[in-house]
């Protein structure tokens, strides 16, 4: 069901939690945040989702990811 929905954010240590932090407060859903620490010199990986290589964090969240395609 839609209330037992999980939602995982990977925001590349840039600004985004400081809106989605509140949002997240207000929504009931199960929200995973991945890399919320912010930090300009974005040490886990580039803000750049169009690079495979910076949803690495992001799949390992996901089961459906770990099990089939990060081996």
């Amino acid at each position: 069901s839609a209330n037992n929905l999980k939602i995982v954010v990977d925001a590349s240590n840039g600004m985004v939690p400081i809106v989605l932090n509140e949002l997240f407060k207000k929504i009931n859903h199960n929200v995973i945040p991945v890399n919320f620490e912010i930090d300009g010199t974005f040490p886990n990986h580039s803000p750049d989702i169009s690079k495979e290589e910076n949803l690495q964090d992001l799949k390992k969240k996901i089961p459906i990811f770990t099990r089939k395609y990060l081996k």
